[in-house]
């Protein structure tokens, strides 16, 4: 976790993959999940951005090689710690114990 305020959250992800990745394809597996946006301001992107939105705001994406070769992204991402990282989160992990 990057800095946070009340309501909002910024993180920066670092991933490691097995081959080369692009922004392209990273973007485009984010985009399937529901709990997900791509912001159009991504150089912009700040934890009041995530204030009061129920959804992970993404924002820039890079793509780089590990020093072992391997794939390597990080994402830079906000979120407001009151819906998506409290009350809907918690939701959606207990969602599967608590059936239909």
């Amino acid at each position: 976790i990057q800095g946070g305020m009340f309501h909002g959250t910024a993180l920066g992800v670092d991933l490691r993959f097995d081959g080369h990745v692009t922004a392209r394809e990273i973007a485009r597996a984010l985009a399937v999940d529901p709990g997900i946006e791509s912001t159009k301001h991504a150089g912009h992107l700040g934890p009041i951005d995530g204030s009061g939105a129920e959804k992970i705001q993404v924002g820039e994406i890079r793509v780089g090689r590990g020093g072992d070769g391997s794939g390597q992204a990080w994402i830079w991402a906000v979120l407001d710690n009151l819906t998506v990282g409290g009350a809907l989160n918690a939701l959606a992990l207990a969602a599967p114990w608590l059936g239909p």
